[in-house]
């Protein structure tokens, strides 16, 4: 009976200690993601694929708020800003994302892409490179998809039509200024 306190003790240390180890993910397993994050960044993909961005959005800011690393969230995110017209918002969120798993197949090549849609073309093969590296024969899709995007170039600025200049019915151009005068 004497030794009953510091064997009660000793077996409270040491039940302690030997839990300690369940707290944390290994380096080799991916961290876990808060459950309501995971739930959010979900119906948020759902409002994305229906086209509401707005919804989205705020469901994506949502999940990270809940657990900031929510690497899903954060692509997300990039693929509305590229989907927006906003290349360099798209490559903050995929750098983001890579940040939390540099091995992303779909984060690499979706910020390939972007740096293509930026004009950075020198980094979107870079990237395409890392891919190749990465993945050459699982991630067939993301190397096509970011090989035709450097292929094709950055987008072309958008002209807008001139709906000033009329032609009038007897072949009069008119420039909305100065009304057209009829021949004789």
């Amino acid at each position: 009976m004497r030794f009953a306190p510091a064997l009660v003790g000793s077996m409270l240390i040491l039940a302690t200690v030997s839990s300690a180890g369940y707290s944390r993910p290994s380096a080799n397993q991916a961290p876990i993601i808060n459950a309501l994050s995971v739930s959010l960044a979900q119906r948020a993909s759902g409002e994305q694929a229906a086209g509401r961005f707005e919804s989205a959005i705020d469901l994506y800011e949502a999940a990270l708020t809940a657990d900031p690393r929510n690497r899903s969230a954060f692509v997300g995110l990039g693929q509305i800003a590229r989907a927006q017209g906003f290349p360099g918002k798209a490559i903050t969120m995929f750098r983001r994302a890579l940040a939390l798993s540099p091995n992303d197949q779909l984060a690499l090549s979706e910020q390939g892409q972007a740096f293509v849609e930026r004009g950075a073309i020198s980094k979107a093969q870079a990237t395409l490179a890392t891919l190749r590296k990465l993945c050459s024969r699982t991630c067939t899709i993301e190397i096509a998809q970011v090989e035709r995007a450097i292929q094709l170039g950055p987008p072309q600025p958008r002209i807008a039509a001139d709906t000033s200049v009329t032609t009038n019915a007897d072949g009069v151009v008119s420039d909305g200024s100065v009304p057209a005068t009829p021949k004789p």
